[in-house]
């Protein structure tokens, strides 16, 4: 992958950990607009650039199976 489409990969991974509870809690058409409309505005409104890139915490984060953001 080119370097700005690893970053965008690994922003949406970020994304879907930070979101994980809200994201098993949709279903079908609800699901799908959150994930395209709702989730990335929130997570770029709740968390600064810095934290979403943190690519230390999506690894541990993977391995551990839990969220490292409060």
């Amino acid at each position: 992958m080119v370097d700005g489409e690893s970053v965008i990969f690994m922003l949406l991974l970020r994304f879907f950990g930070l979101k994980e509870e809200k994201l098993l809690d949709l279903w079908d058409n609800e699901l799908m607009s959150y994930m395209r409309e709702q989730m990335p505005m929130e997570c770029l409104s709740e968390y600064s650039m810095p934290e979403l890139l943190d690519f230390d915490a999506i690894i541990e984060n993977d391995e551990s199976g839990g969220q490292s953001l409060a």
